[in-house]
């Protein structure tokens, strides 16, 4: 069973700081049952694994998130295990803080909207009625509450959103990236996502002195992460056909741009990959800004939908009562 996210946030963290200091990974992982208190079944689990001869990555599968896994799995071309864990906890711990500030800003509108369902049930089921007693002119409103329209109007998004999505899912995977890419919000937060996630394992591979056509080639093996796998195929083409990187970096939607220009400085392997995970810590730093930017409207979007539903709620109780106000004076 995967770890609550905190509880892995705090497992590399803890782990990472181990590591600094000395412990080798059986007894960091032995100290960090006691610190943790993590479950005894699952880090028995993952030291019978590790003696067994799997990799770090290959234990903590059932653990920690996919995207986590692809990340440690590197870790065994470029042996930096300790920088990948600082920066993996570094990272997990921010996005912790936003999940939990998201939650915190869903609560109160979730509570309105909770109320304001009772609040439409309760118009549905008593005012209605007694609207209907008292012989109001409810000709405006029954059009409005049409069972037909109400019907058809909850049915069309459902069966558009539907189709949408099967048709989505029965694309190319890079095709399905694309559309993805051009949305509004989601685009700009998976773009970022992507370059930081390419950057920040072509810096740690390269400025441990892997070559390029090695990391092409490991890329290419990596099926289970659809993303490697199809830049791995991109990258391996451009090689074999003799394409200079910078064209091959500009041809493919998905790499930073930056790459094409790190790539053609002249300066040493080393440095590419220092200056590459500068690259991932700013663009880390630039999804980090965007996820905040729009966390700010989550919740002045979501009183917007409230405010409109209460309003309509007022418009469907005053005009009959002021129909029936005039049929009386008249």
């Amino acid at each position: 069973m995967q770890w609550r996210r905190k509880r892995q946030v705090e497992f590399f963290e803890n782990l990472c700081h181990l590591s600094k200091v000395g412990f080798d990974l059986e007894n960091s992982l032995q100290m960090l049952q006691v610190l943790l208190n993590l479950p005894v079944k699952d880090m028995a689990n993952i030291m019978a694994d590790l003696t067994a001869g799997k990799t770090f990555a290959a234990v903590m599968t059932p653990y920690v998130r996919s995207e986590i896994v692809q990340q440690l799995d590197f870790a065994i071309i470029h042996g930096r295990l300790t920088l990948l864990l600082q920066e993996l906890g570094a990272r997990e711990r921010i996005r912790l803080a936003q999940f939990s500030k998201l939650r915190q800003i869903l609560l109160y509108p979730m509570v309105l909207m909770i109320l304001l369902f009772i609040l439409i049930v309760g118009y549905l089921t008593v005012l209605l009625p007694e609207f209907r007693q008292a012989g109001m002119n409810l000709s405006t409103l029954n059009l409005r509450l049409n069972t037909c329209w109400i019907i058809t109007g909850c049915a069309l998004p459902i069966i558009s959103c539907s189709l949408s999505f099967w048709w989505f899912t029965k694309q190319q995977w890079a095709i399905r990236m694309r559309l993805l890419m051009r949305c509004p919000i989601l685009g700009p937060l998976l773009r970022l996502s992507i370059e930081y996630y390419i950057s920040l394992q072509l810096g740690l591979l390269i400025s441990s002195g892997v070559q390029l056509a090695t990391i092409v080639e490991r890329i290419r093996q990596n099926s289970q992460n659809e993303l490697l796998s199809y830049i791995g195929d991109k990258a391996w083409q451009a090689l074999s056909n003799g394409e200079d990187i910078r064209d091959f970096v500009l041809s493919v939607d998905l790499l930073p741009k930056e790459c094409a220009l790190l790539f053609n400085l002249g300066h040493t392997q080393q440095q590419i990959g220092e200056n590459f995970q500068i690259l991932a810590s700013r663009k880390f730093e630039l999804l980090n800004e965007r996820i905040k930017k729009y966390l700010t409207l989550i919740q002045p979007i979501c009183f917007a939908i409230i405010g409109l539903i209460v309003i309509g709620l007022y418009y469907l109780t005053l005009v009959p009562m002021y129909k029936n106000m005039g049929g009386i004076v008249s």
